[in-house]
């Protein structure tokens, strides 16, 4: 193989793996990005369902006591029997209100446990995926390196046998590297 075409080779092999280098980078960061979005919204989807929830237990809560201040107020005009009536009712709602707060609470906590939950599991995610790309980018290193190896040997091997008295060709070392798709040949015949 003439120097020019083993250059041009050698310049295309490491013109690809930097693009795949480059390729993978982009996707993780791609990934990881669009996780950090999805993991934001669901969180503040949370924290505004749970202030609504609140919300929403304060107005009961502040309806119950205004009508328990008003059964009050009647309670303590009528009779003793309507003053037991009244503070029956009161106690009732206090306990409906406490138990909406409660109840509401309980479902804020939920929804943010479950906004944390797919935080995490998307996190989780993301971090397989890039020791996977990494793992990728570490094998495409190691193929990068050993085809360098060997076109050098075959071109000094090459060289050598250009500049020697009795010009021997010299073959291209058969060794097999493995990539992600498969093995690799080497291009000479067995």
């Amino acid at each position: 193989m003439p120097p020019g075409e083993a250059l041009q080779v050698l310049t295309l092999a490491q013109r690809t793996a930097e693009e795949y280098v480059a390729a993978a980078n982009t996707t993780a960061q791609a990934v990881l990005a669009e996780a950090e979005r999805n993991a934001e919204h669901c969180r503040a989807e949370a924290h505004e369902y749970a202030e609504k929830m609140r919300a929403d237990a304060e107005k009961l809560l502040t309806a119950a006591r205004a009508t328990a201040e008003i059964t009050q107020r009647d309670a303590q005009e009528q009779a003793a029997e309507i003053r037991r009536q009244a503070e029956s009712l009161l106690t009732e709602a206090r306990a409906e209100a406490e138990s909406i707060v409660a109840g509401g609470n309980q479902a804020a906590e939920q929804l943010e446990q479950r906004a944390q939950r797919r935080y995490e599991d998307a996190v989780g995610g993301l971090s397989v995926k890039r020791k996977a790309l990494q793992e990728q980018i570490e094998t495409l290193e190691v193929f990068d390196a050993e085809y360098r190896r060997r076109l050098m040997a075959f071109l000094q091997g090459q060289l050598r046998a250009l500049w020697a008295d009795q010009p021997q060709p010299v073959g291209f070392p058969a060794v097999e590297l493995q990539l992600p798709g498969g093995p690799v040949d080497s291009g000479e015949p067995a």
